[in-house]
């Protein structure tokens, strides 16, 4: 039975028959009776876990999962902070360790070869931020890559827009600035775009082409699927570390903080420490998170504000 589902997992669709059925022989069905909890507050488990059959209640991200007979299984953690069963399901249990190490082995030669042979790809899997991405996520990403040519002076990204993708760079360089201020200078393997795809909101900057670009676009889906609910982890309240206020109202025992600023004021911060981010909306939280994060700190924004 647990073969069988395993052949409906889209993430194992490259792996031969006998890699499957040492996989079944590790994995479980765990069946769960309708209103328990499978997973609590940020519970870190070293598995990963589908929704065989049942239907199931999701939090951080909110969503409902139902299963279909004959479709597709995809794992709902890690992915999720919490979820609970909304009636008597069946859940495949995998050991987190074998599925990496059997996705990492089933990468075929000319995947790899992309990998190698393109410097600013390899710039970009360096990155702190892509470090924390877990590394079967990294194949999937890549291949969503939508290759676009953007002319020397152009503004790509106009402040104030709405933002639908971001972007990576392959090739050229350019300015992202704030009406007259300039902000930073990108290039090759650098990130950008991505601050409006997480808060939901409009650019917050703009930015202009200094040369000919190649750039790779990565869809909002794809990027809050593949990267950002893969590092940036609300949690109910925060643990041993400091708390950082990035709302207007003041909270004690919070050290003010600025989203628009954190750019320029995360050299100044002491790397040891974990952050919890509290204030303003949930999506300028998650923000803030993840612009540490990047940055190879520890950083989670609170569920609710302070």
């Amino acid at each position: 039975m647990i073969y069988k589902l395993l052949q409906r997992v889209p993430d194992f669709a490259d792996l031969p028959l006998f890699e499957l059925r040492a996989m079944a022989e590790r994995a479980h069905i765990l069946c769960i009776p309708r209103g328990r909890w499978i997973l609590r507050s940020r519970q870190e488990i070293p598995a990963y876990l589908y929704l065989a059959r049942g239907r199931i209640e999701t939090f951080e991200p909110h969503n409902i999962l139902r299963s279909y007979r004959h479709g597709p299984i995809s794992h709902f953690y890690p992915g999720c902070g919490q979820a609970r069963v909304l009636q008597t399901s069946q859940i495949l249990r995998i050991d987190a360790a074998q599925r990496e190490f059997l996705i990492n082995r089933s990468q075929t030669d000319d995947e790899m070869q992309m990998l190698v042979g393109n410097s600013w790809l390899q710039e970009f899997l360096r990155t702190q931020l892509m470090q924390q991405v877990p590394q079967q996520v990294h194949q999937p990403l890549i291949n969503s890559f939508t290759a676009k040519r953007v002319s020397a002076g152009d503004e790509f990204i106009r402040e104030g827009d709405a933002g639908a993708e971001c972007y990576v760079i392959e090739e050229g360089h350019a300015v992202v600035h704030h009406t007259s201020r300039t902000i930073a200078h990108i290039g090759p393997g650098d990130l950008f775009g991505e601050d409006a795809l997480i808060t939901g909101g409009q650019r917050s900057a703009s930015v202009s082409a200094l040369d000919n670009m190649v750039v790779h676009a990565i869809d909002h889906a794809v990027f809050r699927s593949k990267v950002l609910d893969s590092v940036v982890r609300f949690q109910e309240r925060a643990g041993v570390g400091e708390l950082l206020n990035i709302g207007t109202q003041c909270i004690p025992g919070a050290q003010a903080f600025s989203v628009r600023t954190a750019r320029d004021m995360i050299g100044q911060m002491d790397p040891r420490p974990a952050y919890y981010i509290t204030g303003a909306s949930r999506g300028e939280r998650a923000l803030c998170a993840f612009l540490l994060i990047s940055r190879g700190f520890r950083a989670s924004p609170l569920t609710d504000s302070v």
